[in-house]
């Protein structure tokens, strides 16, 4: 914004800036919350961008003047008694103290046989997708999801292969005398893989090294999928988006194997009502999309470095609490046993619409629920 109006050394060109945001859900991926106390607000020693950033990001941070605390729940607004218990469990899970009331509210939303206000066998609850706190978890119910889709829906699960190719991986310099890592293909048939090298590299989960790139998507007519990159925002067609699968065109690979050329989705809600030239209402093409991957083979001397085409998408029976950051489940499963934190406790459920149409799978340790705020969130 600097830049555009001309003006680069004043932040955000003098312009007044609004942020909308949550302390309590989850911090970055990849980083801290400018909030925290292990952001330093010294100048870095070395010239890592990074901590350049950090640094600059506190400073902008501190210079907010006014917060205005947003105390109405807008995506439970039932009134039911259940549903008033349910907004201060959230109210105070934001804080990191629940009471013992609380946890009560909590314990009668978990799912068991002994208690029979939640069936699991209902049509809502059969394929509705799960927020779990870790990808080995999401793709482990994503295989099993897969199975009784198909198998309820009267329907043959597809198998759809990626197409792998090596590359050679060396450590250079650039012209400052820095290290850096070059990645080339290797073309021809030496950058085939064997055939047992393949199928070691499709048999990886996708939370293992490959970016959420799957080596074999397993596929019915109206499954529930996920896009996991940003194919067309213009379209809708972004990383997170929800829809099903409304048919494919593929083409043959050897070994009896598939891989797609195009995958039709039906996209679920999208902002704006899409009309494409040949499909229905809201249906959009997915090309397979170019992804290095590295990959640490069992009893391997060294990864194996490979190009990865491969429909950016997942099964949707399953989630990460980080993905579900932005939605309203009028059915939100969750399993909360492996929550890092209470942000993420709170971030899977407060996504819920109602109480009734919440479901626990596990409960998460106490800490999680009642304990110390760290320091920058105290602050």
């Amino acid at each position: 914004m600097s830049n555009a109006f001309g003006q680069g050394t004043i932040p955000f060109a003098g312009r007044s800036m609004i942020w909308a945001g949550d302390f309590a859900q989850l911090p970055p991926i990849d980083g801290k919350c400018l909030f925290d106390i292990d952001v330093s607000s010294a100048p870095p020693t070395t010239n890592a961008l990074k901590g350049q950033k950090s640094v600059l990001g506190r400073a902008l941070w501190h210079q907010v003047t006014d917060v205005v605390i947003l105390k109405e729940n807008m995506r439970q607004k039932s009134q039911s008694k259940e549903d008033a218990e349910y907004r201060t469990v959230l109210e105070n899970l934001r804080y990191n103290a629940c009471t013992s009331t609380d946890v009560d509210v909590l314990r009668k939303r978990v799912a068991s046989r002994s208690n029979k206000a939640i069936d699991l066998s209902k049509d809502e609850f059969r394929h509705a997708s799960m927020i779990t706190a870790r990808n080995h978890c999401r793709d482990r119910v994503n295989d099993v999801g897969c199975r009784a889709f198909a198998k309820d829906s009267g329907q043959e699960l597809h198998s759809f292969y990626s197409v792998d190719v090596l590359r050679s991986v060396t450590v250079g310099t650039d012209k400052v005398g820095r290290k850096k890592t070059i990645s080339k293909k290797i073309t021809g048939d030496a950058g085939r893989p064997s055939d047992s090298l393949q199928d070691a590299l499709w048999a990886v989960d996708p939370a293992d090294c490959t970016n959420h790139h799957t080596g074999v998507l397993r596929l019915c007519v109206d499954m529930p999928i996920l896009i996991k990159n940003n194919v067309a925002t213009e379209l809708c067609v972004t990383n997170g988006a929800e829809g099903k699968v409304a048919g494919w065109k593929a083409r043959d690979i050897g070994r009896g194997r598939k891989t797609l050329e195009v995958l039709f989705v039906e996209l679920i809600d999208p902002k704006k009502p899409l009309q494409l030239t040949g499909l229905p209402p809201n249906v959009v093409p997915i090309s397979p999309q170019n992804q290095s991957i590295t990959v640490t083979l069992p009893n391997a001397l060294k990864p194996v470095h490979s190009s990865r085409d491969q429909v950016p998408i997942l099964p949707n029976f399953a989630m990460t609490d980080y993905c579900s950051q932005g939605r309203t489940r009028p059915i939100n499963i969750v399993d909360l046993q492996f929550c890092k934190s209470y942000h993420s406790v709170y971030t899977a459920l407060s996504r819920s619409s109602t109480i009734a149409g919440t479901v626990i799978i596990r409960m998460p340790e106490m800490s999680k629920l009642h304990g110390k705020l760290r320091k920058g969130l105290r602050q």
